[in-house]
């Protein structure tokens, strides 16, 4: 099969197109760490709290009412959280060394390159996904520490009064 005909100015923009990707995966990648890093965090402060929220004063019913809306909250805040990090069926951005030598060893490079680019495209696809997940799940966590921060607040004000 003979290499298709692609100039040096097509060439040039699959090379850029593959760079371009890879930085954004990389991107991608990092947004998910530092991501799973605020969940993982969520969940501690969320148990942690939770200790304190367990404490408060429930002898009126206003009190009582408080406390069950911060142990509330602090455990869908904890849910949330641990649903963030759940993994989800991600595609692979590389081609396998076996496949290079094996499937793509008789085809021209430019196909390879190309496969390539596409998966890493899909790849790149799916780390915005996931990345969109975990931005969800980090909302609504925070959604519900504060509520449950608010809750706590008022337990606290009106326990004073």
């Amino acid at each position: 099969m003979a290499e298709p005909n692609y100039t040096q100015e097509h060439l040039d923009k699959i090379d850029l197109a593959e760079r371009q990707n890879q930085r954004l995966i990389q991107l991608n990648i990092n947004a998910i760490e530092r991501l799973e890093t605020k969940l993982t965090s969520g969940v501690g402060v969320s148990g942690l709290f939770l200790k304190f929220a367990s404490d408060l004063p429930s002898d009126r019913p206003i009190l009582a009412m408080c406390k069950i809306l911060a142990v509330v909250g602090l455990i869908a805040c904890a849910i949330a959280c641990i649903w963030g990090l759940f993994p989800m069926k991600a595609t692979q951005g590389y081609v396998l060394p076996s496949a290079i030598v094996g499937d793509y060893f008789n085809e021209p490079t430019q196909t390879l390159n190309n496969d390539m680019l596409a998966t890493e495209m899909a790849t790149e696809a799916e780390l915005k996904k996931l990345s969109s997940k975990k931005k969800e799940c980090t909302r609504l966590a925070l959604r519900w520490l504060l509520v449950s921060i608010v809750a706590t607040g008022c337990s606290q004000v009106i326990g004073a009064l």
